[in-house]
């Protein structure tokens, strides 16, 4: 490599790290602004005072059922992912538990990345084939957070304080996932094709290897993509939505109830959907601090809560919740590493 080469690679590395860290200190910054507006409404010692007063037992419970939730993720993920790789049950399950703790803690969505980066690293799943998995279960995500919201809205809404503009926000994300789920395959391939005339009349000689790479891997992206897409694979992929979120929504309610709130299913629902939906917002921070809490608060405060006390709920069904998914997906990957270790003494792996 020449030294002109080795001098644009440097900078290009120092360019990303910066990037990187740029992104970072922007996610703490917003989760700390956005906590210590928040924090006025509360304290660390309410929430304190809420935690350490709830049911150990349901806590307990909701930790079980919250494993059962990833146990059916894994599953539709082992079920979407087009590969010919002998890639077992739980290994998918593990792989799902980092995945969830990943995206629950990185900012700006940088954790959806980590499902096809550990297939490729650990299960030699390439990355054209983990990817199209990803896209259709996150649309099926969003259909079934936005359905199950204005199912919980209409169920509950004599005890709604709040205008109707939130259901018909809901009503547009649920049309928008279900089209781009519908269309998905057909708006790839038109990108290919643009991509490719693009690449044919204005590449530069140098770069026409790499991408034509590129290229060859977003087209083996559309046929699995299209495989994804057929009616019976769809349908199979569907019902363990159903599952996956009819049990998520109950690991809300349990971990409300054990914090002392006598909640009925659809009004941890209502609340949790909207906590969700804040995944959708272009501003994210660190473990989505800050940003799932104003989701939280606009539930419980259309509910008829002050904000004094959504504010402090929040935080502390937050708190629940985010340990669920650090202490499964520390679990996960100690398993993982022990299994894999022992595959590879034994020359399977």
């Amino acid at each position: 490599m020449s030294q002109d080469n080795e001098h644009t690679v440097d900078a290009d590395l120092r360019s990303g790290r910066r990037r990187r860290w740029t992104r970072l200190l922007a996610a703490m910054a917003m989760s700390a602004i956005l906590v210590a507006l928040l924090s006025r409404q509360t304290s660390l010692g309410e929430i304190a005072v809420v935690l350490a007063s709830s049911d150990r037992r349901l806590i307990l419970l909701g930790f079980a059922i919250y494993a059962v939730a990833n146990w059916f993720k894994g599953l539709r993920f082992r079920l979407a992912t087009s590969t010919d790789r002998p890639v077992t049950r739980l290994d998918v399950y593990e792989t799902t538990c980092l995945y969830n703790m990943a995206t629950g803690l990185l900012p700006f969505g940088a954790g959806e990345i980590s499902y096809p980066y550990l297939m490729r690293r650990w299960h030699d799943v390439g990355i054209s084939q983990s990817t199209p998995a990803l896209v259709v279960t996150r649309l099926f995500d969003l259909i079934m957070v936005s359905l199950i919201f204005l199912v919980s809205a209409l169920v509950i809404r004599q005890q709604l304080a709040m205008s109707s503009q939130l259901i018909f926000v809901a009503l547009v994300v649920l049309a928008a996932a279900i089209v781009a789920l519908i269309l998905a395959p057909w708006m790839g391939d038109r990108l290919l094709k643009i991509l490719e005339s693009l690449h044919t009349r204005w590449s530069p000689e140098r770069l026409r290897q790499g991408g034509n790479r590129v290229l060859a891997a977003g087209h083996r992206f559309i046929d699995n993509l299209r495989q994804i897409s057929n009616i019976g694979q769809v349908a199979a992929i569907g019902f363990y939505s159903f599952l996956i979120w009819g049990i998520s929504y109950l690991v809300f309610l349990v971990v409300i109830q054990a914090l002392g709130y006598d909640f009925n299913y659809w009004m941890a629902a209502f609340c949790a959907s909207l906590a969700l939906m804040t995944n959708l917002l272009p501003i994210q921070g660190i473990a989505g601090l800050g940003v799932r809490e104003v989701g939280w608060i606009l539930g419980l405060t259309a509910l008829g809560f002050s904000t004094a006390e959504a504010t402090t709920l929040a935080f502390s069904i937050h708190a629940v919740t985010l340990s669920y998914l650090i202490l499964l997906g520390l679990l996960a990957g100690l398993t993982s590493t022990v299994r894999r270790s022992i595959r590879r003494q034994e020359g399977i792996a």
